[in-house]
């Protein structure tokens, strides 16, 4: 028998609230788990250069495609300027988007997502 209990008696069963808790906080987990996968499958696009060089990521930070004018291939320092230009922008946007989506659950506490 454990210490300072009395024969007889159950330890006490988690009080209601405590489930409803929990509950809720499943909830959430699911809301955010299926807001991920959204967020993943999501793509964003950015050009730079007037639109001379394109690109697209996905909510998973991965490089999808790259579109290039052929005009700029002959300046391979501007065409490497602005496929690094074009890559952050996208990459901005898509954790904007991200911050965005998670932020409609967590009610804009900083979770690190």
């Amino acid at each position: 028998m454990g210490k300072g209990m009395k024969a007889g008696k159950k330890p006490h069963a988690p009080k209601p609230d405590m489930q409803a808790k929990m509950a809720q906080l499943q909830a959430m987990q699911a809301q955010m788990a299926s807001a991920q996968e959204k967020i993943d499958a999501t793509e964003m696009e950015a050009s730079a250069g007037g639109g001379a060089v394109s690109v697209k990521v996905n909510g998973q930070h991965q490089l999808v495609s790259v579109t290039i004018d052929k005009e700029v291939l002959d300046d391979v320092e501007m065409l490497q300027d602005l496929i690094v230009a074009a890559t952050n922008e996208a990459m901005r946007q898509i954790d904007e988007y991200s911050e965005s989506e998670m932020g409609k659950l967590t009610g804009g506490f900083n979770l690190g997502f």
